[in-house]
C-alpha cells in the first residue's frame, strides 16, 4: 500500500480574497469625517488704499558687486577698509515707522561679501545702541535694565530686504 503525500502548500489566492474582504469590511464600517470649511468674511473694499510707497528718507540702499565693494549713499567702499553705517541707520530710524535697508547685489557677488555686509550692519547697530544709551541715559547699552534696553531697541527698527539686480 502506497502512502499518499499530503500537500502542505496553501493556495495564495485565498489570502488575496480574505484581505480584499477585510478591506471592504473596514471601509463599510468606518465613518469618515466630513471636511469642515472655515468661513471667513473679507473686509469691504475701500477706495482710499495706501500706495505702498516708502519715503526715501526711510530707505538705506546698499549695492554690492563681485569685487568686494559696497556703494553706500553714492560713495564706494572696499569691504576690506573700514566704513560706518551708523549715521545711515540713525537716519532711517528717526521716523516712527521702521526703516528699510535694501541690499542690492549683482549675481556674481560672493556670499562671504554679503555676510560681511550683514556683520557690518550688526556692529554698527550695536554702536548706535551704545550712542543712544549714552545720550539719553548716560550708560552703555549693556549695563541698562531690560525695560530701558527695550525702549532703546524700539527706537532703532529696520527691515533688511535683499534684491538681486541683473548684471549691467
Amino acid at each position: 500500500m502506497k502512502k499518499r503525500r499530503i500537500n502542505h502548500e496553501t493556495d495564495s489566492g485565498v489570502f488575496a480574497d480574505v484581505s480584499f474582504l477585510l478591506l471592504i469590511f473596514f471601509m463599510v464600517v468606518t465613518t469618515f469625517n466630513k471636511a469642515y470649511e472655515l468661513q471667513q468674511s473679507l473686509p469691504p473694499k475701500t477706495t482710499n488704499q495706501r500706495s505702498g510707497k516708502i519715503a526715501k528718507d526711510r530707505i538705506l540702499s546698499l549695492y554690492l558687486n563681485g569685487k568686494a565693494q559696497v556703494l553706500v549713499e553714492g560713495e564706494i567702499f572696499d569691504q576690506n577698509y573700514a566704513y560706518s553705517l551708523v549715521d545711515e541707520i540713525r537716519r532711517i530710524s528717526a521716523h516712527p515707522k521702521p526703516g528699510v535697508v535694501k541690499i542690492n547685489m549683482l549675481p556674481d557677488t560672493p556670499y562671504k561679501d554679503y555676510v560681511q555686509l550683514l556683520t557690518q550692519l550688526k556692529k554698527d547697530k550695536e554702536i548706535l545702541l551704545d550712542q543712544i544709551a549714552q545720550e539719553s541715559l548716560g550708560k552703555e547699552f549693556t549695563f541698562l535694565e531690560s525695560t530701558q534696553k527695550k525702549q532703546i531697541l524700539y527706537r532703532i527698527k529696520y527691515t533688511i530686504i535683499e534684491n538681486e539686480i541683473p548684471a549691467l
